[in-house]
């Protein structure tokens, strides 16, 4: 988990609000795009959404890898991160986000919960094989940047 630059009493308290998810958290916790996994992401799936959110104008996103937390700390930690996007990487991770946020993830698509736009995708890792599946998700990935401050 990497710290803010500055400190004030703000960036203090979230960095406190995050210290119990630090081990599932990987990246800028001031990201504006947050991406949640139930299972660890293979390298090429952090370098494609890595080159995804510069495709649409944002900077790296920060990962949260939930499969050890309930969906209590899914919320806590991302509440506390406080993304402007979520990118949900897998199904697992979608079923996790509906129970936390009692609100629909659904899979392979694009909407919008508790105020923030999101794409799900029943498991990004593996569309990466399928040139289809690819050009579907870089179609919902690009949505998201209704989502995002235009000067990203």
């Amino acid at each position: 988990m990497k710290k803010p630059a500055k400190n004030n009493m703000y960036e203090e308290a979230k960095e406190k609000s995050l210290l119990a998810f630090a081990a599932a958290i990987d990246g800028d916790i001031d990201a504006e795009v947050c991406v949640v996994a139930s299972l660890p992401l293979s390298e090429e799936a952090v370098t494609a959404l890595r080159a995804a959110c510069a495709g649409i104008g944002a900077p790296d996103p920060v990962f949260l890898q939930a499969s050890s937390l309930d969906r209590t700390s899914v919320f806590s930690a991302v509440e506390g991160l406080d993304p402007l996007v979520l990118v949900v990487a897998d199904e697992g991770a979608a079923a996790l986000l509906t129970e936390a946020y009692r609100e629909p993830f659904v899979p392979d698509s694009f909407g919008f919960a508790f105020g923030r736009l999101y794409v799900a995708f029943s498991s990004f890792e593996s569309d990466l094989a399928d040139v289809r599946l690819k050009q579907r998700d870089w179609a919902l990935l690009k949505k998201l940047k209704q989502g995002l401050p235009e000067n990203s």
